[in-house]
């Protein structure tokens, strides 16, 4: 329980509590955003009353539980007062347009947007490091998703030394990865083409990959789930191939909260200055 922690010291205690959760698990009750970022799994704690006797109601959150309790948090919102958010929901919207709040998805910058997909695909590097125990260097990496986050991540791996194939439906974003030095298919050609390949990071928030894939991979893969629900990959048939699933949500606040934080900080400042709020 953080009683007493805020600012700088709370994001401190996020970052020991990350290190320790790499290899243990932590479980962690907090009021805190800078700690309750850092968590792979969200829970909401309730405490009601029935009969006559008093219970606590543990619920795991997914994508629209946590959604629910941004928007709770603009119940006591003034009119004409501005909230900034991250990747706001249409239910928040609606909240706050009813309360007369002006509120802003520091995500809709491209400036933030860029940042965030830089520090995403470092992110994803520490993690196939500390997953595979392997090193980049000659490994044979699919990305799926030539957008910003695939193309930021396809240049890290192939200035390391791997051998990456990027796969995108549009032609546009194959060419953007052939302009970086990288392979490029399609999605449809992405299972022959990786065949014999270790390594699977998908960036594409929808069901596009198939069971073919999984069957080409070399034996006990690594496949990396990095796109939002609900995702690009079965987990049912990525186990049932022998490969191995990682999910990283939000690698940037877990790996590098500091430099996260910071990234967020300057679109904020630079959403107020257009404001002359500061």
């Amino acid at each position: 329980v953080d009683t007493g922690v805020s600012g700088r010291a709370a994001q401190k205690v996020a970052q020991k509590m990350a290190d320790v959760a790499r290899h243990k698990q932590v479980l962690c009750v907090t009021h805190l955003p800078q700690i309750a970022a850092m968590a792979d799994a969200h829970f909401s704690v309730e405490k009601g009353e029935r009969g006559g006797r008093t219970y606590t109601r543990v619920e795991r959150l997914d994508r629209h539980g946590r959604e629910e309790e941004l928007a709770g948090m603009l119940e006591g919102a003034r009119p004409g007062a501005l909230a900034l958010g991250g990747r706001v929901s249409g239910k928040a919207a609606e909240l706050a347009a009813a309360k007369g709040v002006e509120l802003v998805d520091y995500y809709d910058r491209e400036e933030l947007a860029l940042l965030n997909s830089a520090l995403t695909a470092e992110g994803c590097i520490w993690l196939l490091l500390d997953r595979r125990q392997k090193a980049i260097l000659g490994s044979r990496v699919l990305v799926t998703g030539c957008g910003r986050v695939g193309l930021a991540l396809l240049a890290r791996l192939r200035a390391l030394g791997a051998q990456v194939l990027g796969a995108d439906r549009s032609p546009a974003r194959r060419a953007s990865a052939l302009a970086l030095g990288c392979e490029a298919c399609s999605l449809e050609e992405a299972p022959k083409a990786a065949a014999g390949f270790e390594v699977v990071v998908n960036t594409i928030p929808a069901r596009v990959l198939g069971p073919g894939l999984w069957q080409t991979l070399a034996p006990g893969s690594l496949a990396v789930e990095l796109a939002g629900e609900p995702g690009g990959m079965e987990e049912a048939q990525v186990l049932a191939a022998g490969h191995t699933l990682v999910r990283g949500p939000a690698l940037p606040a877990r790996v590098c909260p500091v430099s996260a934080g910071q990234a967020v900080g300057r679109a904020a400042a630079q959403i107020l200055r257009e404001r002359g709020i500061v």
